[in-house]
C-alpha cells in the first residue's frame, strides 16, 4: 500500500540534521553580538595569522634577545682581555723606537764631529806648508803691515775657503787687534766674511790653524760664541765676530804668509 504524501515542511525537516537546523528568531538575536576575529579563532587552533607578525616584530625589536647580548658582550670581553696586556706593551716599544733615533743621532754627531776633526787636520797640515816667497801674490793688497786678499765674488764654505786661500800662498786672515780690525773694515761691506777662527779642535778654545795657537784677539757680538754643537767657525760682520756652521758658504778673506 502506498505511503501517504509527506508534507514540504516535513520533508525539509527530515533531510538535514537537527543540529543545524536554523532557529530564526534566535540567530537574528546572536547576529548582534561582537564576532571572534580570525586572530582569535586561529590561536584558539594554535594557529597564526599575517596580521600577528607586526606586533610580534616590534616586540622583538624593542627585547632583544638575551642570548645575543649575551654573545656579544663575551666578544667585547674577550677583545678587551687581549688588548690589555698591549697596552703596557706599546709604551715600551715607543721608548725603545725613541731610543733608537736618539741613538741614531748620537751617531750622526759623533761622524759629523769626526769630520769636523779631519777637516782641520787636514787644513792645519796643509798651512803649515805654505812658504813665504816673501812676494804675495798679484791679487793681495796690503792694509796696514800685512798683505790681504778679501773675496768678494765667490761664496765658500769654511773649508775650502782655507783651501783657497793655502793655493794663494796663504791662509784665512786672523786680525792681530783693534786697529788692524778696524783698517780690514773700512775695505769691506756689510757682508759675512770667514776668518781663521775655530773650536773644531777644543770646543773650550778658538784657535788659528794657521799658527795651531789660540787666537789672542776676539771681538765678539753680544751673545757670541754660540753655545751650539754646530757652530763652530768665525765670520766678520760689521766690525764683530759670530759663530756659525762651517758648512755655511760665505765671503772671505785671505792673509798672506
Amino acid at each position: 500500500m502506498p505511503h501517504a504524501p509527506i508534507p514540504y515542511d516535513e520533508r525539509f525537516i527530515r533531510r538535514f540534521p537537527d543540529d543545524l537546523l536554523i532557529d530564526y528568531p534566535q540567530a537574528a538575536q546572536e547576529s548582534s553580538c561582537p564576532k571572534a576575529s580570525l586572530s582569535e579563532r586561529l590561536e584558539q587552533r594554535g594557529e597564526f595569522s599575517l596580521v600577528d607578525f607586526d606586533p610580534l616584530l616590534k616586540s622583538i625589536v624593542k627585547n632583544p634577545h638575551k642570548e645575543l647580548l649575551g654573545k656579544i658582550e663575551g666578544l667585547v670581553g674577550h677583545t678587551e682581555n687581549k688588548l690589555q696586556p698591549m697596552k703596557s706593551v706599546i709604551p715600551n716599544q715607543s721608548k725603545a723606537l725613541l731610543n733608537d733615533f736618539d741613538l741614531h743621532g748620537k751617531l750622526e754627531y759623533l761622524d759629523a764631529a769626526l769630520q769636523k776633526a779631519v777637516n782641520s787636520l787636514h787644513c792645519s797640515l796643509e798651512n803649515k806648508k805654505v812658504v813665504s816667497t816673501g812676494k804675495p801674490h798679484p791679487e793681495f793688497q796690503k792694509l796696514g803691515s800685512r798683505y790681504f786678499y778679501i773675496e768678494r765674488h765667490v761664496r765658500q764654505n769654511w773649508f775650502d775657503a782655507a783651501d783657497k786661500c793655502r793655493r794663494m800662498g796663504g791662509h784665512l786672515a786672523t786680525p792681530q787687534d783693534e786697529d788692524e780690525l778696524y783698517i780690514i773694515r773700512k775695505q769691506l761691506e756689510a757682508r759675512w766674511f770667514w776668518l781663521d777662527i775655530s773650536n773644531l779642535v777644543d770646543e773650550d778654545q778658538y784657535i788659528s790653524l794657521a799658527s795651531g795657537k789660540e787666537v789672542q784677539y776676539l771681538k765678539w757680538r753680544h751673545g757670541e760664541p754660540k753655545k751650539s754643537s754646530a757652530a763652530n767657525c768665525a765670520y766678520l760682520y760689521a766690525g764683530d765676530y759670530y759663530t756659525y756652521q762651517c758648512s755655511d758658504r760665505n765671503f772671505f778673506i785671505c792673509q798672506a804668509a
